[in-house]
């Protein structure tokens, strides 16, 4: 009897870590709506253009959350990730399981938007997808 006590509160112990480190779809959709409805995308747009003409070179970089690189509107939306490559800056949102954002281009020549990406506005578009998006496959 003891035993099975302890198997229970063992397992819904794992089951409370589980879920509280998943977010919520409440924080989701916050997370949403303040990138979508609360952010200027034009000066979204803007900022992550001036850092992609500014530091944007060949080769993937993930940027660390403190990087000078990220603009402050970036920054300010607390990401998961930004990458930074020649022709394009991604604000990555999500995570494993809900992967979603902004990738911000360089211009209209340059950009090759995700398969299911909206555009916003002109050179800035949302994704939002449950695979990781791989540009450049090893």
């Amino acid at each position: 009897m003891a035993t099975q006590a302890c198997l229970l509160l063992a397992s819904a112990t794992m089951l409370a870590s589980c879920t509280s480190s998943a977010p919520s779809s409440r924080t989701v959709d916050a997370r949403k709506d303040a990138l979508l409805e609360k952010t200027d995308l034009t000066a979204l747009r803007d900022a992550c253009r001036a850092a992609i003409v500014k530091y944007g070179s060949p080769g993937v970089k993930h940027l660390k959350l403190d990087d000078e690189r990220i603009p402050p509107i970036v920054r300010r939306l607390e990401p998961t990730d930004v990458v930074l490559v020649q022709n394009y800056l991604r604000v990555e949102m999500g995570g494993p399981g809900l992967y979603y954002g902004v990738e911000a281009f360089r211009d209209r020549l340059t950009q090759v938007p995700y398969p299911t990406a909206r555009e916003l506005l002109e050179g800035l578009w949302y994704y939002e997808t449950t695979a990781a998006i791989d540009r450049y496959p090893k």
